[in-house]
């Protein structure tokens, strides 16, 4: 009989300890409004020629989501102008997200979305191009570096924040 109940009472533990496993709750996602969408600024270089420090350049802007929080923020890179009048931005209300993206085509258009996922409690910049299928006319040596960027409500510099990017070909 003792031991009849030991295994029930073991049962039951297992199963109030089953029970409070929170890993089967749903990856919830938040879309969030963008305050505004700076059009893609792309820059077509010859990657054969492209001195070995401009690569090293364009590896570590490619290689991060940057939250701007003031105009000091600002990725430093002489290969695009700062054209978003970054001292006429209210940054205790607003963030600049901004994304560098390298490809062998320039794309046609865009779509920008943003959303803050729960269950890794991070931000997510949505970027999806179009390109035609003849990469517009660019050599074969050729390559674009592409900045996207969108202003939201402000989100702490510390906040992990990635790129998330979909391409698709349209017609030519």
């Amino acid at each position: 009989m003792n031991k009849t109940i030991l295994y029930l009472f073991a049962a039951l533990c297992a199963t109030l300890f089953a029970a409070c496993d929170d890993n089967d709750k749903p990856d919830y996602e938040t879309y969030l409004p963008i305050d505004r969408q700076y059009a893609p600024k792309t820059k077509v270089l010859d990657w054969s020629a492209t001195p070995p420090i401009v690569k090293e350049e364009i590896a570590a802007l490619t290689a991060a989501a940057y939250t701007v929080n003031s105009a000091d923020d600002l990725p430093d890179t002489s290969l695009f102008d700062d054209d978003f009048n970054a001292g006429d931005i209210d940054f205790t209300k607003y963030s600049l997200i901004i994304t560098y993206r390298l490809t062998g085509y320039r794309p046609k258009s865009h779509t920008y979305g943003w959303g803050f996922k729960e269950s890794s409690n991070s931000y997510n910049f949505y970027i999806h191009y179009l390109y035609n299928p003849d990469n517009n006319g660019l050599a074969d040596n050729n390559v674009c570096l592409t900045r996207n960027a969108i202003m939201v409500k402000h989100i702490p510099s510390s906040a992990a924040v990635s790129a998330v990017y979909t391409e698709a070909v349209t017609a030519s």
